[in-house]
Parts: structure tokens; sequence; C-alpha cells
């Protein structure tokens, strides 16, 4: 098993029920596609879209989402999901 931490930010906290952030125990095999998958079954069709247009960052560095990297999770790792944002 891996603990992680995961970074929620703007439209992504909201489609985790107003989290700032939580800690997730995967399996030892687990990916960022393996995480992301999680919170698709966990959050629903709210976190599915904004994961849909989102950055993901391990550690401070951005990595594939769609698992084509096959960024492999580690214990005590932090990931952040990071929606795009606007402004002018």
């Amino acid at each position: 098993m891996v603990q992680v931490k995961v970074l929620y930010f703007s439209s992504s906290r909201n489609a985790a029920n107003g989290l700032i952030s939580e800690e997730l125990k995967l399996d030892s095999t687990a990916t960022v596609a393996t995480l992301l998958s999680h919170l698709r079954d966990t959050y629903g069709d709210m976190m599915k879209k904004v994961l849909s247009t989102s950055m993901v960052a391990v550690n401070l560095e951005y990595v594939e989402k769609d698992g084509e990297d096959g960024t492999v999770l580690n214990d005590g790792d932090e990931v952040s999901i990071i929606p795009p944002v606007s402004g002018g």
C-alpha cells in the first residue's frame, strides 16, 4: 500500500465535496491513471468533467494524466489536481 496526499484546487475542490486535500491509501502498484479512476468513481460526474480538463502534478512536476507515461505513485507523494484558470 502507498499513501498519497491529493490536493484539490478551484473547481476540483468543489467536485471533491469541498475538500482542500485528502490522504488516500492505494495499492502499491497504483499509477496516476489508477488514482484518477478512483476519484471519478468516488466523486462522480462533476469530478469526471473537471478531470477531463485538468492538469495533474506529482510532487510539483506535471505528469500525463491519461496513463501514457505510467507514472507510478510512491508512498508520501503529493498529487495536485489543477483545473484550468481564466482571468483577464
